[in-house]
């Protein structure tokens, strides 16, 4: 009876570790996409520069969802919760949308949906990183006249992903440090020292 019951685990904690990093690196990937939007259009490397950071952005959530799925199950299926309120918002604002604007299609009621699902998987990392973007980019804005609105709106994407991805790093640490503890273990912290 024991065996089957630590087999069931074992079964369980796999699969959570395999949505986990799916689940992150879908995230990840999304955020880095938006992240390197509008900096990387200010570059000569306009498409290769947003792929590298959509390329780091998923696997940055890749190792998060990891970590976080290998610690615990039920945080991995919160953030499905959180990326399934996402898509569904993202797609109902897209769908409002199509309304009123021009030349807006299914395609970007999709990409809406989409971009939600990214976000809500990791939605309070997300909101105060947007948050934290948005009024820098504002302030930036009003006081310095070379700093356009659409850098104040990159240096919001930029937040909404630094925030959101740092969620995923924060989760999965947090997950897998309360594992540690649960199991009667210890952390030892580590001290890297750089010299120049």
């Amino acid at each position: 009876m024991s065996q089957h019951a630590g087999a069931q685990t074992t079964n369980d904690s796999d699969w959570a570790r395999v949505g986990g990093a799916a689940l992150g690196a879908y995230s990840g990937a999304v955020l880095g996409t938006l992240a390197g939007l509008v900096p990387c259009n200010q570059t000569y490397a306009g498409h290769r520069c947003v792929r590298v950071t959509a390329i780091g952005g998923g696997v940055i959530g890749l190792a998060g969802g990891y970590y976080l799925g290998d610690a615990d199950a039920e945080r991995v299926g919160d953030a499905a919760l959180g990326a399934g309120i996402g898509f569904a918002a993202g797609t109902l604002a897209g769908l409002v949308a199509m309304g009123p604007a021009e030349r807006f299609g299914w395609s970007d009621v999709a990409a809406l949906g989409v971009v939600g699902g990214a976000v809500g998987a990791s939605g309070v990392g997300s909101a105060i990183g947007f948050g934290a973007g948005a009024v820098t980019g504002f302030i930036l804005w009003k006081a310095i006249p070379s700093f356009e609105f659409a850098d104040a709106v990159g240096l919001s994407l930029v937040g909404l992903a630094a925030g959101g991805l740092t969620g995923w790093i924060v989760r999965a640490a947090d997950a897998q440090n309360g594992a540690g503890a649960a199991a009667g273990q210890q952390t030892v912290p580590l001290v890297v020292s750089v010299r120049f």
